[in-house]
């Protein structure tokens, strides 16, 4: 039996997702997902028709959308044709729009696709993703990388934090970016001080006659990276929070 190309009784199922009916083999869904694994093997009842098998009993896909569940077949059809290679799926994700990329995370994160999420963060730039959906996904997916990047985008950043930017981050985040804002300006000011103090003391020392040819020299101290400082107010105690592939799971679960 050839690995890739021996499927086993692989019906069609037939989803209902924003009014639009999706006919498709189950055998990546089940392969790929515990969710669909689970939802296929629940046994069916006396009398009954089974849902997914007519356009009248159709299985319901709450919550997700069309272009999302368009996307994860996309993927999964082309799986078919390249063997299950992932260096192949990698190459084609390349080519996606960072907005897809995000729309096929999320249905891959809602029904735990752990493998297809992993592939599909490695393809996104996070730099390209808006900074309030930073704060959003990476609060969502556990993804602390993207959390650090969006409070370094807005602590380096000139202008204030916006309302949607503060709902979500939540009360107690406000409160620590307000924190870690006021020590960057602090750390900032002090060494523009320092500069100040030792470039009077030059002046000082000529106007007193003292015989030197004047020039100026930069503080030994040097600003603190704003990722040290994005560390220092806002890394989780628990690393365990952080996105890892095994952690992923449906947000049904």
């Amino acid at each position: 039996r050839h690995s890739t190309f021996y499927f086993n009784d692989d019906p069609m199922a037939i989803f209902l997702v924003e009014k639009k009916l999706f006919k498709v083999h189950r055998h990546y869904l089940i392969q790929e997902s515990k969710i669909f694994r689970d939802m296929f093997s629940v046994p069916k009842e006396a009398n009954t028709e089974t849902e997914g098998m007519s356009d009248e009993h159709p299985i319901h896909l709450p919550d997700v959308t069309a272009r999302e569940f368009e996307l994860l077949l996309d993927h999964f059809y082309a799986l078919f044709v390249s063997s299950l290679i992932l260096d192949v799926l990698a190459s084609l994700l390349s080519s996606f729009m960072n907005q897809n990329l995000l729309l096929l995370l999320s249905i891959a994160h809602r029904f735990a696709f752990d493998r297809l999420f992993k592939v599909t963060l490695d393809e996104v730039v996070v730099d390209k993703v808006a900074i309030i959906d930073r704060i959003r996904l990476g609060e969502k997916y556990n993804l602390c990388e993207w959390l650090f990047s969006a409070y370094e985008a807005l602590l380096d950043r000139k202008e204030s934090l916006t309302r949607d930017e503060a709902d979500a981050l939540g009360p107690d985040r406000v409160i620590r970016f307000i924190g870690a804002r006021d020590f960057m300006h602090q750390d900032r000011l002090g060494i523009a001080q320092a500069d100040l103090k030792h470039t009077r003391n030059q002046l000082d020392q000529r106007s007193n006659g003292h015989n030197f040819r004047y020039h100026q020299v930069a503080s030994s101290w040097k600003p603190k990276a704003t990722r040290s400082i994005v560390e220092r107010f806002f890394l989780d105690p628990d690393p365990s929070r952080c996105y890892s592939p095994l952690s992923v799971r449906s947000e049904s679960e």
